[in-house]
C-alpha cells in the first residue's frame, strides 16, 4: 500500500522530467542544424575556410585563350602560276622564292616582300621583257641579307647571235666582296684581279644563238647602305656575218641589284 502510494506521488514528478528533457534535446538539434547551414567561417586544425553565402551570386572564372591569327601569301610567276604559297603569322614573314618566269623575260625583283605581314597578301614579280631584242646581257635582281653570300648569274638572252664579247662587271667593294666566279665554258676568260672590277671575253669560231648563263659571281654582302649594284660596261661585241665577216650586232645591257633582306 506504501508503495503504490509512493509511485502516484512521483509520476507527475517523472512526467515533468521526461518532458523538460525532450525540450531540452530538440533544442540542441535545432542548433546543430544551424550550425551547419551557416556561411560564417568555420576553422579546422589545418586551416580556415569560408563558404560562400546562398544569397551571393557566384560567377565563374573563364581563361581567356588568344587565338593565332594566320594570313595567307601567294607568290606567282608571271604567267599566273603559284611559285610558293603559305601561311604567315601576324606579324611574321616568309623569304621570297627563286622567281619562276616564262621564257624571255629577266626578273627585276617582287612587288613588294612578305615582311610584317598584317593580311593577306599575293605578290607578282616586276620584270623586263626581252622579248624581240637582240644579244641582251643582264643580272637578274636576287635577295640576299647583310654578312651572307649570294650567288647572281650573267645571261645572254633575247635573240642571241655574236660569236664573242668584252664586257666589265664593276661594284662597290665597300658594299660586296667577291668570293668566286664559276662558269662551264671554256671560251669565257676571266680576270678578276682588280678590285671592284670583272673582266670577261668571250671568243668562237661560231655564232653562239642560244639564251646561256655566261658566268656566276658569288659575292659576300658587307656593309649597310643603299642596296649594292652590278654594272656592266660593253668594250666590243662581234658576230660573224653569212660572209664569215665580223661586225658589231646590235646588244643591250641590264645592271644587277642585290635587293637587302631584313634580319
Amino acid at each position: 500500500m506504501m508503495k503504490k502510494m509512493i509511485k502516484q506521488m512521483f509520476k507527475p514528478v517523472l512526467l515533468l522530467l521526461l518532458t523538460a528533457l525532450f525540450l531540452i534535446e530538440s533544442a540542441c538539434r535545432s542548433n546543430n542544424a544551424e550550425t551547419l547551414t551557416s556561411p560564417e567561417t568555420y576553422s579546422t586544425a589545418a586551416n580556415a575556410v569560408s563558404t560562400p553565402s546562398p544569397s551571393q551570386d557566384f560567377v565563374p572564372t573563364v581563361l581567356s585563350t588568344s587565338q593565332d591569327v594566320y594570313h595567307s601569301v601567294v607568290f606567282y610567276s608571271n604567267d599566273g602560276s603559284i611559285v610558293q604559297m603559305g601561311l604567315v603569322a601576324d606579324g611574321g614573314s616568309m623569304p621570297p622564292p627563286l622567281p619562276e618566269l616564262a621564257y624571255g623575260d629577266v626578273f627585276e625583283k617582287w612587288e613588294m616582300l612578305a615582311e610584317n605581314v598584317v593580311t593577306d597578301l599575293e605578290i607578282r614579280p616586276i620584270f623586263c621583257s626581252v622579248k624581240g631584242k637582240s644579244n641582251v646581257f643582264a643580272f637578274p635582281g636576287v635577295y640576299s641579307m647583310r654578312g651572307e653570300t649570294v650567288d647572281i648569274p650573267l645571261r645572254l638572252c633575247g635573240d642571241v647571235l655574236l660569236c664573242g664579247f668584252d664586257l666589265t662587271v664593276s661594284y662597290d667593294t665597300a658594299q660586296l666582296q667577291l668570293e668566286k666566279v664559276t662558269y662551264e665554258d671554256d671560251a669565257v676568260i676571266l680576270n678578276a684581279e682588280e678590285p671592284g672590277c670583272i673582266r670577261i671575253n668571250y671568243v668562237s669560231l661560231n655564232n653562239t644563238s642560244a639564251d646561256v648563263d655566261i658566268c656566276t659571281l658569288r659575292f659576300t654582302v658587307l656593309a649597310e647602305g643603299e642596296e649594292p649594284c652590278l654594272y656592266l660596261e660593253a668594250k666590243s661585241v662581234c658576230a660573224w656575218d653569212e660572209d664569215y665577216r665580223l661586225y658589231e650586232p646590235e646588244f643591250q645591257l641590264q645592271d644587277g641589284c642585290i635587293h637587302i633582306l631584313s634580319e
